[in-house]
């Protein structure tokens, strides 16, 4: 199974968030002070609560204005190599994480840089994830 297939960068993002602002400058715009929303949220075991607590905080920042919203690492289960496989899920349509950060990215007009989830590939291997949301609700990495 190739590792460049689920492993993601940080500088990935910021690199699509240079070139985006190359881009506005380019066209005659002048780039926008951005606000970061950094995310902080106890983790407990129960996912569906994780998730849902993720979206109020998300929902939270963008109503303070933060244009970028940032979860943390392993957010939606708890931070245990012993957790990880039962948390796993796919960064695709119709995953309870993947579905929950689309929509309110999409909701609230946000980027949402959803912190790391546990990932298992079609291999079996356990990988942490990054998905990132533009603020139309779609998948940029």
């Amino acid at each position: 199974c190739p590792k460049s297939v689920f492993r993601r960068t940080i500088q990935g993002y910021f690199h699509q968030a240079m070139e985006m602002s190359s881009v506005s400058t380019v066209a005659g715009t002048k780039p926008e002070n951005v606000r970061l929303g950094i995310i902080q949220m106890e983790v407990s075991s129960d996912k569906e609560n994780n998730i849902q607590e993720a979206v109020r905080s998300i929902k939270s920042a963008a109503e303070q204005g933060a244009s970028i919203v940032v979860l943390p690492e392993i957010f939606n289960g708890p931070y245990s190599t012993k957790h990880f496989a039962q948390y796993s899920e796919s960064p695709v349509p119709g995953s309870p994480t993947f579905d929950a950060l689309s929509c309110v990215a999409k909701e609230c007009n946000v980027w949402v840089i959803g912190g790391s989830i546990s990932e298992r590939s079609s291999c079996g291997k356990l990988y942490n994830t990054c998905m990132v949301f533009n603020p139309k609700g779609s998948l940029v990495s």
